[in-house]
């Protein structure tokens, strides 16, 4: 269904703007995720009438299949930031057996269509608007010709991202439209705002980039690096891992000689578990050019994962002085201060990031982190609360609220935000899920649980957090060798949180095994020869 991009919608109290994509309530913007805006939209247009639970799936979510479950959930999520009630709904109401309908009074009226050019911060308009509005297509590039040339958008870009990282300059190849070339660097800005929203528009913009421009490198790096911030960031779809792999060598194949190319391939590679591959790829980046801040920063990342801290901080130190205002980097030094024990630095630099980018919620996962490990278990459950309420689709957010009860014993708290993080989340985090789905359940099936441990044991992933899954589910089933063998390996791939060992409850029944104590020398011998080569 095609939503008109030019009607204000008034609906009792709200405002829904769809020229702006905008909810507002007492002009306060509500925040409301993609998915559920477009639900939003689709109610109020067929006001009054009931929108049957096929027809939403199939107009929110197209081609991708979704359960009944998904649906109920993100109809929960939008009454939550609408504070409607199910009881007694103002706005949706649900039709036993039939589906769900807009009861509220739904009044409309048009907006004057020169006044849609006129783009606010976050760009967002209906996805299918977007997606099937070729004049808007036209208008976003006579406006950007109009207005702007490349050389001023690039400027923009360096100075309106908070990290303020540079895009090397790249000479186009020959015969690259001034319109290819806008849509590039207008996803690039969505991109480096690092939300999920405007990562879907960057997607977006890349995606017009080469469709105009089938031979534009840049583009398809550009792209490869969206599909891959989607998965790692804001738990995408898990096809688009695959997309990442695919536009990335796309951009290899048109230009082997282009850092970002190479850059994109080694984060699409990580994505996906390949972290030996993502590594090689970001070091032939960072050797194409040198001053490229991002490939640098992706290997302190990568470094410090694996436990090679002393590499780590010798990448955080040269990405330091590329751009010591990098919030990304801030993040990365106080994850590797953490690994290092230094707890008070990291504490520093996590506060640092998180007062710069409160949104960044993979540095308040990391952060809360910290804080049960030096127990102070009300600050921990503070930060996540208030994060959860600002974002409360947030992957990384509802694992930290995950963590919190489970680390600190309290399984039945643990269990909604178990079954939120399993609806909203794809790749590792899903399968993180579905295995403490499994290990929930008021009565245990290990039948259930031996087949999730087969699955996973075979897949190629070289991420530290996959074989601690795999030793929760070997001690569970009473395979105690193996919950070693994986722990070792996990430990080997750079795992060095001996908090989350020592005080998770499902690893309860190896601590009086005589290989518990080794296993936990091991860790700290890793630690300790790491900071021994500082």
């Amino acid at each position: 269904m095609s939503l008109i991009a030019n009607i204000r919608y008034q609906i009792a109290d709200l405002t829904l703007n769809t020229q702006l994509g905008t909810v507002c309530r007492a002009n306060e913007e509500l925040t409301l995720p993609q998915l559920s805006y477009n639900l939003l939209c689709v109610l109020v247009q067929r006001a009054p009438a009931i929108v049957s639970q096929d027809d939403l799936m199939r107009l929110v979510w197209g081609e991708q299949v979704v359960s009944d479950e998904t649906l109920k959930q993100r109809i929960k999520l939008l009454r939550q930031v609408l504070n409607d009630s199910p009881q007694s709904p103002k706005y949706i109401e649900s039709v036993r057996g039939r589906g769900y309908r807009c009861v509220a009074d739904v009044t409309k009226t048009m907006i004057k269509p020169h006044d849609s050019i006129n783009l606010r911060l976050h760009d967002r308009l209906p996805v299918s608007f977007l997606q099937s509005s070729e004049e808007y297509w036209r208008m976003v590039s006579i406006f950007f010709l109009l207005i702007f040339t490349v050389f001023s958008t690039v400027v923009a870009l360096n100075y309106y991202s908070p990290d303020k990282q540079p895009t090397p300059q790249v000479t186009p190849p020959t015969g690259i439209s001034p319109q290819a070339i806008a849509a590039y660097q207008k996803g690039r800005v969505f991109y480096l705002r690092y939300q999920p929203l405007d990562n879907d528009m960057a997607i977006k913009s890349y995606l017009a980039a080469v469709e105009m421009a089938p031979g534009y490198a840049m583009a398809f790096a550009g792209l490869a690096d969206a599909y891959s911030q989607g998965v790692f960031q804001f738990s995408a779809d898990e096809s688009w891992q695959k997309k990442a792999l695919e536009a990335a060598y796309d951009a290899i194949m048109l230009n082997d000689q282009l850092a970002q190319s190479y850059k994109s391939l080694g984060t699409a590679h990580y994505v996906n578990g390949h972290i030996s591959q993502s590594l090689s790829a970001n070091l032939k980046a960072a050797a194409l050019d040198p001053t490229y801040l991002e490939a640098q920063a992706n290997l302190g990342y990568i470094y410090s994962e694996r436990g090679q801290l002393k590499n780590a901080l010798e990448q955080h130190d040269k990405v330091y002085k590329l751009n010591p205002n990098n919030h990304v980097n801030w993040f990365h030094i106080a994850l590797t201060s953490a690994r290092l024990g230094n707890r008070t630095k990291a504490k520093i630099w996590y506060e640092k990031v998180l007062n710069a980018r409160p949104s960044y919620h993979l540095a308040t996962f990391n952060y809360s982190r910290l804080l049960l490990q030096q127990g102070n278990i009300d600050a921990a459950s503070q930060l996540l609360i208030t994060a959860e309420r600002q974002s409360p689709d947030s992957v990384n957010v509802l694992k930290g609220l995950t963590d919190l009860h489970l680390l600190s014993g309290q399984i039945s708290q643990a269990k909604p935000w178990i079954h939120k993080l399993k609806l909203l989340s794809s790749g590792e985090n899903r399968q993180y899920a579905e295995l403490l789905s499994l290990l929930t359940l008021e009565t245990a099936d290990k039948s259930q649980l031996q087949l999730w441990y087969d699955k996973h044991a075979n897949d190629y992933n070289e991420r530290p957090f996959s074989n601690i899954q795999l030793a929760i589910a070997a001690t569970v089933l009473g395979n105690t060798d193996m919950a070693f063998r994986h722990l070792t390996q996990a430990i080997e791939l750079g795992w060095l949180e001996d908090h989350y060992i020592r005080q998770l409850t499902f690893f309860k029944p190896l601590q009086q095994h005589h290989k518990f104590a080794r296993v936990l020398a091991l860790l700290e011998r890793k630690r300790l020869n790491a900071i021994s080569k500082r």
